[in-house]
């Protein structure tokens, strides 16, 4: 068995593709960036609450948090990115 190695944009593409998903909880989920948590949260339909507690790519961000699906969106809308838009965390000059 060949292993291969799975992106956290593979996983949010995965995730928007199950239409009953209501709850994700990923802690400690270092590779997630604000760019998928927004993708997450615009693609994944009937999601209603998310705990994203000590999650990111940088410490302390502020949708890091457990909230519905609205507290972390407004987040996102309120407070602009302070990483990389690249889901990847490569920065482009």
């Amino acid at each position: 068995m060949d292993l291969q190695q799975v992106h956290g944009t593979d996983i949010i593409m995965y995730m928007t593709k199950l239409p009953q998903l209501e709850t994700v909880r990923v802690k400690k989920g270092f590779w997630l960036s604000t760019e998928l948590v927004k993708r997450m949260v615009d693609d994944c339909s009937r999601l209603q609450h998310l705990n994203l507690h000590e999650s990111g790519m940088k410490q302390k961000m502020p949708w890091a948090i457990k909230g519905t699906k609205k507290e972390i969106a407004d987040i996102l809308r309120r407070d602009k990115p302070r990483e990389s838009a690249d889901p990847l965390g490569v920065k482009h000059a």
